[in-house]
Formats: structure tokens, sequence, C-alpha cells
């Protein structure tokens, strides 16, 4: 996640606390009515984007993972029917591309191990790129280095797994070493697959749903 979003994200986190605050509502009180509760004032406070809504609780899934919350209130069925109204989220999707807020979630429910790390930098990176997914997956250090941008979750996995040269996205072994080869499609498709299950997306996700979601697709080929 770069400055920016981890700005806007803080922002978010803080007004929901603000609100829960003369409430008297606690970290542990954060369930799915209370969520509710928080988009219907949201709304009645004047919101009309369907995207803010969205990101509010993208925000708040965010905020939550970081306060130790295994499985946050955001990700309840009755949120999620919220977000596929706000269609942000659609929790009966037929295939086709992610959303950016979809991503994120994704990449927010990663765990923080080696391996969760690699597969926040797949996710990241993939939606960052302008490339096909074989370039993308194929991707060495010194190319990415030379990309329009820099990518936290990347930067991150790099620096957890000790990678300088070669590519950037590597299976693993079960016991975690880090094998030299570049991350095979399959594995690739395995791990979109699995993390979207994580936030309740059972069907229609492929590595090509992640591809490019970010608006800003800064990722390229360096120049020769």
């Amino acid at each position: 996640m770069n400055q920016k979003s981890r700005n806007d994200y803080e922002r978010a986190a803080a007004r929901f606390v603000a609100w829960c605050h003369p409430r008297s509502i606690g970290l542990d009180d954060v369930s799915p009515a209370v969520i509710m509760d928080f988009v219907r004032a949201r709304l009645s406070g004047g919101v009309r984007s369907n995207g803010t809504i969205g990101k509010d609780i993208a925000a708040l899934d965010w905020w939550l993972v970081q306060q130790g919350c295994d499985l946050p209130a955001t990700r309840s069925e009755a949120v999620r029917k919220l977000l596929a109204w706000s269609r942000e989220i659609r929790v009966l999707r037929g295939s086709g591309p992610l959303s950016e807020l979809e991503v994120d979630m994704m990449i927010n429910a990663c765990p923080p191990t080696l391996l969760g790390k690699r597969d926040r930098a797949l996710l990241a990176i993939l939606a960052a790129s302008s490339l096909r997914v074989q370039e993308t997956l194929c991707l060495t250090v010194r190319e990415y280095r030379a990309s329009m941008r820099r990518i936290a979750e990347v930067d991150d996995w790099l620096a957890a797994a000790s990678i300088a040269e070669g590519p950037v996205l590597r299976g693993m072994r079960v016991g975690g070493r880090v094998l030299s080869g570049c991350l095979s499609t399959e594995c690739a498709r395995r791990v979109v697959h699995s993390r979207a299950c994580r936030i309740g997306i059972h069907a229609g996700v492929s590595t090509t749903s992640v591809l490019g979601v970010r608006s800003y697709g800064s990722l390229r080929k360096a120049a020769a």
C-alpha cells in the first residue's frame, strides 16, 4: 500500500472511531450491525457515492486487521451484500475483472508471514501491471526497479526474502525456502483463487481478474 492510500485509510478509520466514541462502541463491540449503522450514518450525512462507501469499508477492513482482528466484521455476509448493492463487490459474481477494492481486501487478508508477503506482492504487482500475466510473473528485479513507480508490497517481499536479482515473484517450498525460478502461472492462479475465497469470492476469479485493475497501470516493461 502506498503512503497516499495509507493516509486515506487512516482518515477513514479515524472517522469511524470518532463516530463510535459517543456511542461507547469499543473495538470488541465492532460487529456487522455496527458497520451497517455506520454506513447508514454516512448515507444520512450526505454521502451518495457508491465508491466512497466501498472505500470506507475497505479502510475499516484494513484498520480492523491492523488491530489484530482475524475475521473483521467487514467480511460478514451482511456487509458483503451491502457492497454488492454499491457495485464495489459482487457476492454472486460472474467472470471478469475484480475491482480495486476487492484486490485491496485480498491483500489486507494475507498473513504477515513470508508466504503472505509473497502473495501480497503477487496481487499488488498484478494489479499495477500493464503487461501480460506471464510477463509480469517473469519480471526481474532490475525490470521492476526500472518501472515508473515502486510498490510497497513488492519492496517488503524483496527485503524479507533477501532477493536482490533475478525474478521478483518466486515459488516456495513447504518449509518456507524461496526458490530461484519465477512463479508458475498455475501457482499464481491458485494463490489468486485462495486469496479471493478468503474474502468471500468463490467463483469467476483468475490471475487476469487482478491484472491491471489499479487505474494507474504503472508497471511496464523497462526500456531496452
